[in-house]
């Protein structure tokens, strides 16, 4: 073989482990969702988010079936903070932007989630984009 052959082999052979690499790292996205809803907690003391409409129409079919009825908040921006004592949600600058019982519109990516153990030992949460109290 020509060196240049070994050169794209070796080129091909690291784009497609950085690839594997990428989707074993990377939360599965099932689909973004702009609602309403409450903020609440499950029985480990996780924030959950029970959720107004159809998110449900955006889970895997076997998912639709043995779906709680909440979903946790499985991955938080950057800075910011879920306090288990007080029940709030914070931005990054300590502003409360949600407590618990707060009805609230979220924009979040629904992702599923594999942890030691999952959040709420449930496979599928939110990634949060914004939170605003109603």
């Amino acid at each position: 073989m020509r060196p240049i052959g070994w050169v794209l082999a070796l080129l091909t052979a690291a784009l497609l482990a950085a690839g594997v690499a990428l989707n074993v790292a990377a939360p599965f996205k099932f689909g973004s969702i702009d609602t309403t809803g409450t903020l609440s907690t499950c029985f480990t003391g996780e924030p959950v988010f029970t959720l107004d409409g159809d998110w449900q129409s955006l889970l895997p079919a076997d998912a639709r079936t043995s779906s709680p009825g909440y979903v946790p908040l499985a991955i938080i921006l950057s800075g910011w903070l879920y306090d288990q004592t007080s029940g709030e949600l914070r931005a990054p600058n300590g502003q409360v932007k949600a407590r618990n019982g707060d009805r609230v519109r979220i924009e979040a990516t629904v992702v599923a989630v594999h942890g030691d153990p999952s959040p709420c030992y449930y496979t599928l949460g939110l990634k949060l984009g914004d939170v605003q109290t109603e």
